[in-house]
């Protein structure tokens, strides 16, 4: 997972340069254990991406998608799920 919040922070500071002025680029927090870190013999982590743009919310799922796409043919499978509207950090 660290690798994968590596990637994505890189990735933002390369795609979100030189954007609208005044616009804050959007943040990568974590990793960090989910609030339930394991569930039937599946370890959980979160990242977290905040951004004031929607827009910018997809641009960092289309990288980050890209990467997992990537990265689960080279290891085992793992699973992403995204929020767009989080509730909780279940």
């Amino acid at each position: 997972a660290g690798w994968l919040a590596g990637h994505l922070r890189k990735n933002i500071g390369e795609q979100f340069d030189g954007e609208t002025p005044g616009q804050k680029k959007p943040q990568v927090l974590g990793p960090a254990p989910a609030g339930i870190g394991k569930i039937k013999d599946q370890y959980r982590i979160v990242i977290y991406v905040k951004s004031e743009s929607l827009e910018d919310l997809i641009r960092a799922k289309d990288v980050m998608t890209e990467k997992v796409e990537y990265a689960g043919k080279q290891a085992e499978p793992f699973m992403v799920s995204y929020d767009f509207d989080p509730m909780s950090g279940y």
